[in-house]
């Protein structure tokens, strides 16, 4: 009996460096979202900054509290709202929501103007910079493949695990509005390329062409 071809996908060339090479070379189709419903805009609070994630060191808040003393120097009214999980040590012009619901998470992305993703590494995809740039946000990002295949172009991105490079790429951004403003912009338009519509249809192309070649 004739064997049907099989189709490999990925969402990264990241996750797709685990895939066996013996499974043949798989199509990257990325993760999506649904980019209207986050309701993306340019007209966010200056001055704040997100983070969104667990308190897992790979995420690297760490690294981002250790940045954000020279970020206050540099723009006193700077404030950063963190979402995930809650601290009892005090971080100067910082709040913890602790655990948000989904509307939560949406609200404070609608409200900041630049989302932090200090992760140190271990990361395959990078799905709060989609929903974040799908809320209209700046992005700063370590640099790490995963993220780089996500942001693109329209994000800052800085050496994992270093405090300085972060806050230098979070002050880039809070002291230059059109700077910024562009960034948001440049952010909105990428996240296009992770709307549903425009995931499935790749999707639909796959399985088409599993199936004429099976």
């Amino acid at each position: 009996a004739r064997m049907s071809k099989t189709m490999i996908t990925a969402v990264s060339a990241v996750a797709a460096s685990a895939i066996p090479p013996r499974w043949g070379r798989p199509r990257i189709i990325p993760n999506a979202v649904d980019v209207a419903s986050f309701a993306g805009s340019t007209s966010a609070e200056p001055g704040l900054v997100a983070f969104l994630g667990r308190d897992d060191r790979r995420k690297g808040f760490d690294v981002l509290a250790a940045a954000w003393p020279a970020v206050l120097e540099a723009i006193p009214d700077a404030r950063l709202e963190v979402a995930g999980f809650e601290r009892s040590e005090p971080l100067p012009s910082t709040t913890f929501h602790g655990r948000v619901s989904e509307a939560g998470k949406r609200e404070m992305l609608s409200r900041a103007a630049v989302l932090v993703a200090p992760n140190l590494g271990g990361e395959s995809f990078g799905i709060v910079l989609v929903e974040a740039m799908s809320a209209g946000c700046a992005i700063v990002a370590s640099e790490l493949p995963a993220f780089r295949d996500v942001a693109g172009g329209v994000a800052e991105f800085a050496q994992p695990g270093n405090p300085r490079a972060l806050s230098e790429a979070i002050i880039s951004l809070l002291s230059d509005p059109l700077r910024r403003v562009a960034a948001s912009e440049a952010a909105l338009a990428r996240a296009a390329v992770f709307d549903w519509g425009s995931v499935l249809s790749s999707y639909r192309r796959a399985y088409r062409q599993a199936l004429e070649s099976g």
